[in-house]
């Protein structure tokens, strides 16, 4: 399992400042080492101006050139997400918009994002802790190997810190709903 987890709190703009997304990816990179044993030589954190565009594309594709197939790459982030008019006029953009992450100095688009993500080797999970990241989906085909979960639909603005709590406390073992001491996709969602 590889990990590339971005958290931007302190953007350039003081109006785009946000009090917790940092914090965010800093507490999901100590879950994965502390509590789920995961390896910090296979994680990457970029927190604020770290969590530029070009370094988390750097990361994922650095990460992408090391994998194999069996690989897992868990991709997280929490800060702004957008929309941008107009959108790339793919059947995936009924409503003329392009979703953004919006990273330190540039915001990535879903068509990059998805392309960037569509070059790792293997299954990748990705959770998007920003307003309207629903739109994410869109850009994914049923047969990439690409699970998501987001904060809110592709038309909604949502209060910072709506995903990350649940998933953690998802992740820890509440989503667990048969038991079994593993949590699956399926529950996790749930």
């Amino acid at each position: 399992t590889w990990a590339v987890i971005s958290g931007i709190s302190g953007y350039q703009i003081w109006a785009d400042i946000l009090s917790r997304a940092s914090m965010n990816a800093i507490d999901f990179y100590r879950f994965l080492r502390d509590e789920q044993d995961l390896d910090p030589d296979h994680m990457i954190l970029l927190v604020d101006a770290e969590a530029t565009g070009e370094m988390f594309e750097n990361a994922v594709d650095d990460i992408s050139r090391r994998a194999g197939e069996e690989d897992r790459l868990v991709v997280f982030y929490s800060g702004h997400g957008s929309q941008e008019a107009p959108g790339s006029g793919g059947l995936e953009e009924e409503d003329g918009m392009n979703e953004v992450l919006c990273f330190y100095d540039e915001d990535l688009d879903d068509d990059t994002l998805a392309e960037i993500i569509n070059g790792f080797p293997g299954i990748c999970y990705l959770f998007a802790d920003a307003c309207h990241s629903g739109g994410l989906v869109n850009d994914f085909d049923s047969g990439d190997q690409v699970l998501i979960v987001t904060a809110a639909r592709e038309d909604k603005s949502v209060s910072e810190r709506i995903l990350t709590p649940i998933l953690l406390q998802a992740s820890r073992g509440d989503a667990d709903a048969d038991g079994n001491g593993t949590v699956t996709a399926g529950e996790l969602v749930d």
